[in-house]
């Protein structure tokens, strides 16, 4: 989440400046990239509004945390748009091949926010930070029946329907297939409508006392 946030607020902070025409310390190079992959298509001042705009609403979904699938893939095309210039500029971003210049410094630091977006696309999908027996294997021990507990399959089945997670996403995140987080969620499933149904248990019994009394 900190980290999400993070992310969100450079976004969103830098996505500003570029809306202010001579605020940001990358709009020159923006606006050559931004020419150099459209072929001058794209005006320069357009290009690094565009891009503003976008920066600003990658910052809005980081920050609050909607749509977040959506988020990650245009993040994803952001990230390649930010680090271009490295292949596109690359006589702009270096005086030599060892000394970068304050621009390829600027750029060459983005690669933090491609690792930072890798993790949270990991996250997004389902992926969390754990910590003790779960980190050094699997919760799945095919070939073993009976190695994963009755608690624990109904923790795992109970946080992934609190979660409203998808049984693609249950199953990565805790390491088993999908067709085995199908079978214990429909095993909990049976269970608790049978459970339900039946007659049994002081309300059932009371029920039939007094039915049986009459």
């Amino acid at each position: 989440m900190l980290l999400r946030w993070a992310v969100g607020v450079i976004f969103l902070y830098f996505g500003a400046l570029k809306l202010i025409p001579g605020y940001s310390p990358a709009e020159s190079l923006v606006m050559e990239t931004i020419k150099t992959i459209t072929f001058d298509l794209v005006p320069g001042r357009a290009g690094v509004a565009f891009t503003g705009a976008v920066e600003c609403g990658l910052g809005v979904l980081l920050l609050t945390g909607w749509f977040r699938r959506l988020t990650i893939y245009v993040l994803g095309l952001e990230l390649l748009g930010i680090l271009a210039p490295l292949v596109l500029l690359p006589t702009r971003l270096f005086d030599s091949p060892a000394t970068p210049t304050i621009e390829g410094q600027y750029v060459l630091k983005d690669i933090t926010l491609v690792a930072a977006g890798m993790v949270l696309a990991t996250t997004i999908r389902g992926g969390r930070l754990v910590t003790g027996p779960h980190t050094a294997q699997p919760t799945s021990r095919q070939g073993a029946p009976g190695a994963v507990s009755a608690d624990e399959k109904l923790r795992i089945v109970l946080e992934s329907i609190r979660a409203d997670h998808s049984c693609s996403d249950a199953a990565r995140a805790h390491g088993i297939t999908p067709q085995e987080y199908r079978r214990w969620r429909d095993e909990l499933l049976d269970g608790a409508a049978a459970n339900m149904s039946s007659p049994q248990g002081p309300e059932g019994s009371g029920a039939g006392t007094v039915g049986r009394r009459v």
